[in-house]
């Protein structure tokens, strides 16, 4: 053989190579991506056997990413427990969820809320109605862990329902402020 004869592995061969490498590279960080957002984080906090979501009422947490110049400000409201029952067994490693089914009818929440200034807890109740969505939400008047309200929303009716474990009606419910930590 001499020296002038074509070779197998050139330009086009390292190309090609290249090419393959980039797509496994961009299957990969989509798979990754699209194996965190299906995530399911919506639990059911009753017992007994799953239910019909129509007869059941929905509780939201919130999470919100946003990015700001070299400063993360992240925000999440968990359901920590419903009716004094933790929504995660006591074994698992896993975040509290964001959303939560429950049966109708009056129920104690312990809801979290995790931000870039630290973590705050606190209790509040709601009369839950099948069919209906309930968003929790957070007055942080002062942006810092001085003082933090929980509220909790009919997002179907849209009105304030529920309060603070001390009141007794919504008409009367106040926001719940959080234990200073």
């Amino acid at each position: 053989m001499s020296d002038d004869t074509p070779r197998k592995h050139g330009k086009g061969n390292y190309l090609m190579k290249t090419i393959r490498t980039l797509i496994l590279i961009a299957t990969s960080a989509a798979t990754l991506l699209s194996i965190g957002c299906a995530t399911v984080r919506t639990r059911h906090a009753y017992s007994g056997p799953a239910k019909d979501p129509a007869e059941l009422a929905l509780i939201l947490g919130t999470t919100q990413a946003t990015y700001k110049v070299l400063s993360p400000a992240r925000e999440r409201i968990s359901i920590a427990e419903v009716d004094d029952d933790s929504t995660v067994p006591w074994y698992s490693p896993s975040a509290y969820p964001t959303s939560v089914y429950v049966e109708p009818g009056r129920h104690k929440l312990d809801v979290q809320y995790e931000y870039i200034h630290g973590v705050a807890r606190g209790t509040i109740w709601v009369d839950a109605i099948s069919n209906r969505t309930y968003q929790v939400k957070v007055f942080n008047p002062e942006g810092r862990t001085a003082q933090v309200f929980f509220l909790i929303e009919d997002v179907t009716a849209q009105t304030l329902v529920g309060g603070s474990e001390d009141s007794d009606t919504p008409a009367v419910a106040t926001p719940t402020p959080a234990p200073e930590s």
